[in-house]
């Protein structure tokens, strides 16, 4: 008779079941921050800690979710007053400036401050839409939150000083994704009876939708 094969592997197992204790969490994040955001060497972490590289991530991910918060609210007043300041004398923001007078990183007052009188609206438009302001929040979005990291849009929205709202469609539109509301689904129909082409079509909604994601998605196969 077979022997029946136990689903997954040794590695998995030690994932799901490894018990995290407080030090192990403290050295967790400690040997994180030695490494640059962008290039973690979580191999030779998960060697120091002696678990799974999928483990540590997974547990640095939790750590960081239910830590970050907590931190930076306890700053938020401190650092919403200080970019008030500063924006009211000049209508900018020198986050450096921030940073050195609330004792935080820049990346910490980004996520914290909570003044955001003046911000921009950003509504995608094809004739005014500019690569430059999207590859410039990209960047950002790299540099400070490489996955496993979830985006912090509240930074992001005060980098670029745009509602954060339009933050979150911004990113979601430069990644090809598409939200086929009501007016969304109306566009499409007016402009293929106007006899317009899918991939103008796709233009038209989104820097990066393909005309194959418009035309192949079923929902216009009868226009």
């Amino acid at each position: 008779m077979r022997k029946m094969k136990l689903v997954g592997s040794t590695e998995d197992a030690i994932f799901y079941s490894s018990i995290w204790t407080s030090d192990d969490e403290a050295r967790l994040l400690h040997l994180v921050t030695l490494y640059d955001p962008r290039a973690v060497d979580w191999a030779t972490i998960s060697s120091e800690l002696r678990r799974n590289v999928r483990s540590c991530k997974h547990k640095y991910r939790i750590i960081y979710k239910q830590r970050e918060p907590k931190r930076v609210a306890e700053y938020a007043d401190a650092v919403s007053h200080a970019v008030k300041k500063q924006y009211t004398q000049n209508q900018s923001v020198d986050w450096a400036r921030v940073s050195e007078s609330v004792g935080l990183s820049e990346r910490e007052c980004l996520e914290a401050n909570r003044f955001g009188d003046g911000k921009a609206r950003w509504i995608y438009d094809p004739d005014t839409f500019s690569w430059d302001m999207a590859n410039r929040m990209t960047k950002f979005i790299e540099m400070n939150y490489p996955r496993p990291l979830p985006v912090n849009y509240t930074a992001v929205s005060n980098y670029m000083w745009i509602e954060l709202d339009d933050c979150v469609k911004m990113v979601g539109l430069l990644r090809g994704e598409m939200m086929w509301t009501k007016d969304a689904v109306a566009k499409v129909v007016e402009l293929r009876g106007q006899g317009m082409k899918y991939k103008d079509i796709a233009r038209q909604l989104s820097p990066n939708l393909t005309a194959t994601t418009v035309s192949d998605s079923g929902r216009f196969a009868k226009y």
